[in-house]
């Protein structure tokens, strides 16, 4: 299960808690803390830490109290791509602990006995704010908000049911939210002379051609086959693909789409390639199919920056930084430290903790 240093043995935290790296015997009690604590499935935790690719493959730091393992800060290996340049990253997911031993310190003891025995390059997480101040310490650098945008369709998706009173309201002003999107289709730039394709299943090798005409100089995660066959399988969502151009696709689109607690998303899950001008025109054919292909879902997201900004605005899209949509949703932040304590914040060749040094998408974004 681990890849963490070799001489990483163990650590005493608080009150008679002891981290050590997972091993193959806490599986169970492991697979039983994100299933019972952590609201994850069966399946969920065979496709994250069972069926990843090596590359992938998730070290996990357990906290033992009297024997019994406690708690459990996941993480996986992510290849990191600048350009023709690669390195690894870990990437952290949210620690889980049992009910009975909460708000004593172990998401963020986790995380920096996690951190402390990397081997690789740098240490990474994607986070929401709130949980980031409960799992991350002072050697930790906030380096950007990574945006979701809504296309809202239906408001009364996007809130909680407990909140009755607030999803009643959200409810009226559906009529006005459909308005609102439909005028802003109507608005949006119609790209002549671009074919757009809708693929039920995705072609990974078009995808893998179509990444690698234009790869970035920032850092993201690397795609090839491996990456997608695995990232595409994760469950509770289905996945489709959209492909368009003049004489063959020059942009491809990965959508995903859930359904929870009976509200219904469709998410921009990838876009290839990540750059380059000459492809809006075939951006804006395939977004504008992909929103007309759904019309019964209650929001369509798109998380990072693989879509302009000013694109996502033409068609109805709003970021979660900005009211309304930051009345009921929080958004994500990119934080990074160096690994195994050093100090060093270079990968690559470039600083990490500089904003302008990354490109991620919402394929790194992988379901916790």
């Amino acid at each position: 299960m681990s890849t963490l240093n070799e001489a990483t043995t163990s650590r005493q935290v608080g009150d008679g808690y002891v981290l050590r790296p997972g091993e193959r015997s806490d599986w169970n009690a492991v697979r039983s803390l994100y299933i019972e604590c952590g609201g994850r499935s069966d399946a969920w935790f065979a496709w994250r830490y069972e069926d990843a690719p090596s590359v992938e493959r998730a070290p996990i730091v357990v906290a033992e109290a009297d024997g019994e393992v406690v708690g459990a800060t996941a993480s996986r290996g992510l290849r990191l791509r600048s350009g023709s340049a690669a390195a690894v990253a870990l990437q952290v997911g949210t620690p889980v602990v049992a009910p009975a031993h909460r708000d004593r310190g172990l998401p963020a003891e986790m995380v920096a006995f996690l951190r402390d025995c990397a081997e690789q390059d740098c240490v990474l997480t994607v986070m929401d704010d709130g949980t980031l101040t409960n799992c991350l310490g002072p050697d930790w650098v906030r380096v950007q908000t990574q945006p979701t945008y809504y296309r809202v369709q239906n408001p009364a998706g996007l809130l909680d049911d407990s909140r009755r009173s607030v999803r009643a309201l959200a409810r009226a002003l559906t009529p006005l939210a459909r308005s609102y999107t439909a005028v802003r289709d109507s608005l949006a730039p119609i790209s002549a002379g671009i074919d757009v394709t809708r693929h039920e299943s995705v072609p990974v090798a078009t995808f893998v051609d179509l990444y690698r005409r234009a790869v970035p100089f920032g850092l993201h995660a690397e795609r090839d086959r491996r990456f997608y066959d695995w990232r595409l399988e994760t469950p509770a969502w289905s996945y489709r693909a959209y492909t368009g151009g003049h004489d063959g696709p020059k942009v491809g689109i990965v959508t995903g789409t859930r359904t929870v607690d009976g509200t219904r998303e469709v998410a921009l899950t990838d876009v290839v390639p990540l750059v380059g001008v000459r492809r809006r025109l075939a951006l804006t054919a395939v977004l504008r199919r992909i929103c007309r292909d759904h019309p019964d879902a209650d929001v369509v997201t798109c998380r990072g920056s693989a879509v302009p900004a000013s694109l996502l605005s033409k068609f109805g899209f709003r970021p979660d930084t900005s009211v309304p949509i930051s009345a009921v949703t929080s958004p994500a932040t990119l934080a990074v430290a160096p690994a195994g304590g050093d100090g060093n914040r270079e990968v690559l060749g470039v600083d990490v903790t500089e904003p302008t040094c990354w490109r991620l998408s919402g394929v790194e974004q992988v379901p916790d």
